[in-house]
């Protein structure tokens, strides 16, 4: 798997990998996705957090707190389910991507420009 921290630190390394490697994969747009999927990640936590915390002071409201606590509830799950989806679908971007982004290979290594350019260095097994 990739360090997300060194990807984020030398894109352009990982951009060069995946050009000699002849895979398509557009890093930057990877990165704005990380991005993304960084910010929504802690709004629905401290969603989740607040719904779990309002669900546990609910039963010891009476009257008109309960009411107006039960509808603000009802508006942060309405929000919560939205944010929910959208984080779903960008982790499955995500993971999807992520998936595709190349090791860096050695200095060593030769780039051919197709697989007949190829150069065996060694074979094991």
């Amino acid at each position: 798997m990739i360090d997300l921290e060194d990807l984020r630190k030398r894109p352009d390394v990982y951009a060069k990998a995946a050009k000699d490697k002849r895979i398509a994969i557009d890093v930057t747009a990877f990165l704005k996705l990380d991005e993304k999927r960084k910010t929504l990640l802690p709004e629905v936590e401290a969603m989740r957090k607040t719904q779990n915390d309002a669900s546990k002071k609910i039963p010891s409201l009476k009257g008109a707190e309960k009411d107006a606590m039960l509808a603000e509830m009802k508006k942060i799950s309405e929000a919560l389910k939205k944010s929910d989806n959208e984080l779903k679908e960008v982790e499955e971007q995500w993971k999807a991507q992520q998936y595709m982004l190349p090791a860096i290979p050695l200095p060593t290594v030769p780039v051919g420009k197709d697989d007949t350019e190829n150069v065996e260095n060694r074979k094991v097994g």
